[in-house]
């Protein structure tokens, strides 16, 4: 609704004091206000988000360098965020997969053990080969039970 609506509306004609020509574009935006308001509420969310004063300065400094305001910023970078795609293996794959490396680096160091018995191979070799494949084995669990998106932008120090 226009002003001249709100006016024809409420029957106010001419002529009106400038005192009272105020006071009808308050009410009439007041009016207004709601009604959008109101409108607006079923088209757009409102989200609230609160920061610590080291979380605000950080992420101010990030939208300052992307010349950005600190809400448009984190909008768009938890939009982002939401559309990175992450893979998260089944349960059953992951237990699967360890079962398999556990039984590779058994495997393994059986066969090096038979072999130091025989003395081709070195005691350190040996511990190299098996801490090598535990590390394997550990690496690929962290991976397969918490795998990471990481997002990190540009921040220059001051």
């Amino acid at each position: 609704m226009t002003f001249v609506e709100f006016l024809l509306q409420n029957n106010i004609t001419p002529p009106i004091s400038p005192e009272r020509w105020q006071e009808l574009r308050k009410e009439y935006r007041k009016q207004y206000q709601k009604v959008y308001r109101k409108e607006y509420r079923h088209r757009i969310k409102r989200v609230e988000l609160l920061l610590s004063p080291d979380e605000y300065k950080l992420v101010s400094k990030v939208a300052k360098h992307y010349e950005e305001r600190v809400s448009a910023f984190l909008k768009k970078a938890a939009l982002a965020y939401t559309h990175t795609e992450i893979y998260l293996p089944l349960d059953t794959d992951t237990e699967e997969i360890k079962l398999l490396l556990t039984r590779s680096g058994n495997l393994i160091a059986e066969i090096i053990y038979a072999s130091h018995i025989e003395k081709h191979i070195s005691e350190a070799q040996f511990t190299a080969l098996v801490q090598e494949v535990r590390q394997m084995e550990s690496t690929l669990n962290t991976f397969f039970v918490a795998p990471k998106a990481i997002f990190k932008p540009f921040i220059q120090e001051s």
